[in-house]
């Protein structure tokens, strides 16, 4: 369950003004990640690219959207992304965990695709049917199942006064998701 409220404030002027609002780019660091770069694109309302990339070999990308059927009715909203991830693992339970020797490096691969396809019953309430799909590949890592497929269906529903699905500057948002899992490996 998620909710957000918005409260309206002053719409300040970009500090580069070559660049439109439509494109972030943020700077990061982190022990584990390094030095990095996550960054957004927002081709439109309907197709937006997400990003992150580090000094350490973290890879995120993905895109998100959305479209709307005849009449407005209803509403489609997709995304997806591509991560590779070097981490560590120590083991399992406080014992090993607290054994720096037990250290090992290992690179997770994770593919997600999700979809979800609202109906609007009111201006401000939606609710449907939602898919997904979630496949992940454990590299370098001595466990038994290093391969993972998981299908995921279920029902969505959205709650939403915000002024803009975009860019809100004011209003609330509530989502609540019910989900099932099947492993497909």
């Amino acid at each position: 369950i998620q909710v957000i409220t918005v409260k309206r404030t002053p719409k300040k002027e970009p500090f580069i003004q070559r660049f439109s609002a439509n494109f972030d780019v943020v700077p990061h660091y982190s022990n584990e990640m390094g030095i990095g770069v996550a960054f957004s694109y927002m081709f439109s309302q309907k197709l937006g690219l997400i990003g992150n990339i580090s000094s350490n070999g973290y890879l995120l990308l993905g895109a998100q959207g959305a479209a709307a059927g005849k009449n407005r009715k209803w509403e489609f909203n997709y995304s997806g992304y591509y991560n590779y991830s070097p981490s560590y693992f120590w083991g399992l339970g406080y014992s090993d965990a607290n054994n720096p020797s037990n250290k090992t490096r290992f690179n997770r691969k994770k593919l997600l695709l999700y979809s979800d396809a609202l109906y609007n019953f009111t201006p401000h309430f939606k609710f449907g049917p939602s898919l997904g799909y979630t496949w992940v590949e454990w590299k370098d890592l001595d466990i038994p199942d290093r391969l993972s497929s998981v299908l995921e269906y279920g029902l969505y529903a959205v709650l939403d006064y915000r002024d803009s699905g975009i860019s809100p500057s004011q209003g609330v948002y509530a989502a609540a998701r019910q989900r099932n899992y099947t492993n497909l490996s």
